[in-house]
């Protein structure tokens, strides 16, 4: 009795012990999987970041892509301003020329009718105050009065020509001070295209090595 009792102690203290080694088996391949499955997560974690830093430095590559044509537009636009300003200006010129002819022509229209008048009139004799060619004399010196101003002068001091060429003398100085200012405009854009496409090299530079350090 003795003996069956040691061995069947021995056969619980073997299978005790099989037991505990098949418990160590079964918790190393727990764990491995815990740590194939953690190293899995990790692996898709950085290649997830990965992906997403590439397509940060894809959108810089397009950003420094767009400034660079940016600032190529504004330098073809600056290239192009001289031309464009004598060409405005000129333009502008031409209708205040335009302007002054048709008020000259219509002074010296004035001043022939009165002339005309006053020759009719001492030809005649009918020459005092109150007389029909008086009247008419008087009557085109008034609108010649209105059309250029008191001193009957063809400037633009006075007068409906007056009134005109000094809104044609205003719009010539502000289209030149328009003109002026978009090329201010156009060269402060410029600059501040060049300062962008520094800082996307740079933030190229920065994201690259990044990368090259972290994601070789």
């Amino acid at each position: 009795m003795a003996v069956t009792a040691a061995i069947i102690g021995a056969s619980a203290a073997l299978l005790g012990g099989g037991a505990a080694v098949a418990g160590a088996i079964t918790s190393g391949v727990q764990g491995k999987k815990a740590n194939d499955n953690a190293q899995k997560q990790l692996d898709n974690s950085r290649a997830t970041e990965k992906f997403n830093l590439e397509q940060q430095l894809a959108g810089i590559d397009t950003d420094i892509l767009e400034t660079k044509e940016q600032i190529i537009s504004y330098d073809q636009w600056l290239s192009n301003y001289g031309s464009q300003y004598a060409q405005e200006v000129q333009s502008k010129q031409a209708q205040t020329d335009a302007l002054n002819a048709s008020g000259r022509e219509t002074y010296e229209n004035f001043l022939n009718a009165i002339g005309y008048a006053d020759a009719a009139a001492g030809a005649s004799g009918r020459v005092g105050a109150g007389t029909s060619q008086a009247h008419t004399t008087s009557m085109i010196d008034r609108k010649l009065v209105d059309y250029v101003g008191a001193d009957r002068t063809l400037d633009a001091t006075g007068g409906l020509f007056g009134s005109q060429l000094t809104a044609a003398n205003m719009e010539m100085g502000q289209l030149k001070a328009d003109l002026q200012l978009q090329k201010q405009q156009v060269e402060t854009d410029r600059r501040i295209a060049e300062q962008s496409l520094t800082g996307f090299h740079k933030a190229k530079g920065d994201l690259q090595d990044f990368l090259d350090r972290n994601f070789p």
